[in-house]
Order: C-alpha cells, then sequence, then structure tokens
C-alpha cells in the first residue's frame, strides 16, 4: 500500500474537503461479492487519522495453517512483520510512509478460531495528515484474505 504524508501548504484545503469523519462500510462495485470488498469499513478522517478494517471467516479451516500463509503473505509483500505471535495469533507489520521521514503505518492481522470457524480480521491505522487510497487498502486487504484461505 501506498501512504503518503500530506504537506502542510495543503492542510487547510483537505480540511475544507474532509469535514466530517467518516464511519462505516465503503461501497463497493455492485459485483464485488467477495467477504473482504463487502466488509470493509474505514473510520476516522484525514485529519484525525484513519483506520481501514475487514474480515473473512471460513468454516473447517484450520487456524495454525491459516495464521502461517498470513505471515507468509506479508512477508512476500514486503512488510516489515515486527511482532508475530503464533499462539495468540496475531501478526503486527509496518509499511513505510512515503515523504514521512521514517513514519510507518501498521498492519494487523489477527487469526481467531470458534465452533469449526477460522476468522481473520485485517486493521491498517494511517496517521493524521496521511492519505491513501481506499480501494488500494481494499484490494491488499483482498489479497491477504484470499492467500490466508488458498487451497493447497
Amino acid at each position: 500500500m501506498n501512504v503518503s504524508r500530506v504537506p502542510w501548504d495543503m492542510l487547510f484545503g483537505a480540511g475544507m474537503l474532509t469535514g466530517c469523519a467518516s464511519e462505516g462500510p465503503v461501497p463497493t462495485t455492485a459485483n464485488d461479492t467477495r467477504p473482504c470488498a463487502m466488509n470493509f469499513a474505514v473510520t476516522g478522517s484525514m485529519l484525525a487519522g484513519q483506520t481501514f478494517t475487514s474480515f473473512e471467516e471460513r468454516l473447517d479451516a484450520n487456524k495454525r495453517v491459516v495464521y502461517k500463509r498470513v505471515v507468509r503473505t506479508l512477508t512476500t509483500k514486503g512488510y516489515n512483520v515486527t511482532s508475530p505471535n503464533k499462539d495468540l495469533g496475531i501478526v503486527s507489520a509496518l509499511n513505510p510512509i512515503i515523504m514521512g521521514k521514517g513514519s510507518r503505518a501498521t498492519l494487523n492481522v489477527a487469526v481467531s478460531d470458534s465452533q469449526n470457524r477460522v476468522r481473520v480480521d485485517t486493521t491498517f491505522a494511517i496517521p493524521g495528515l496521511t492519505g491513501t487510497s481506499t480501494s488500494a487498502v481494499r484490494e491488499e486487504f483482498c489479497v491477504i484474505l484470499r492467500d490466508a484461505f488458498a487451497t493447497i
């Protein structure tokens, strides 16, 4: 995901355009019935920071296998995996912010299981005055979730 810091001279304009914080599901194209897209939501604002989330559940999946696939996908996509915890099913990774002077955005993925279901939750948080493409984040989540539940 490309994330970039907003220059100060654009701050006023961004404030005028974003206005109130946005929350909830983000509309997808009518034909996109993938769970990753249908469960995608954004909270926050460009000024305060935004959090992007999505999830997918599957019956009869193996939590350990799904977790390994998530870690492998994040690693091969170039994320800096900082704190994988296999027992808890949590992976945290950092994504550099373009023009962010060393700033990084955090991607967290949680893998949980209950009643013969495995659920993978994705959360990507960016700080205020930082922008990214909502559709690019959605697609990134869909790739992570697709790979997590891929059949061998």
